[in-house]
């Protein structure tokens, strides 16, 4: 997912603030066509990247949809046990998303 590869460039950035393309791509509906694409893969790897770029995208934010959240984070807690690819990007998924005080000692 290309997507994904774009996301990638934000956790160059140093820090533990928020991904620094969080506005634009939430200004284009963009968290949601990403959700749909986890919700409707039927390919694993694009189930998984899709996973990825939400939690990469809400690095120290709230996410206030209560579906993407759970699901999300349901999904990076059984890929951060697995022995795949998205192993590591998972486990890194969800400490950024534990950046956010509201995940503290909630997620992991």
């Amino acid at each position: 997912i290309g997507v994904n590869r774009t996301l990638d460039r934000g956790m160059v950035y140093e820090g533990s603030g928020p991904h620094p393309d969080y506005d634009l791509v939430v200004s284009c509906g963009g968290v949601q066509k990403i959700f749909d694409v986890f919700r409707k893969s039927t390919s694993a790897p694009l189930k998984n990247s899709a996973a990825v770029s939400i939690g990469y995208l809400f690095k120290a934010r709230e996410i206030n949809d209560t579906k993407i959240r759970k699901d999300a984070i349901a999904h990076l807690k059984k890929l951060a046990y697995e022995k795949i690819d998205f192993k590591h990007k998972a486990r890194r998924s969800l400490i950024f998303l534990e950046l956010n005080l509201m995940f503290s000692g909630g997620i992991v």
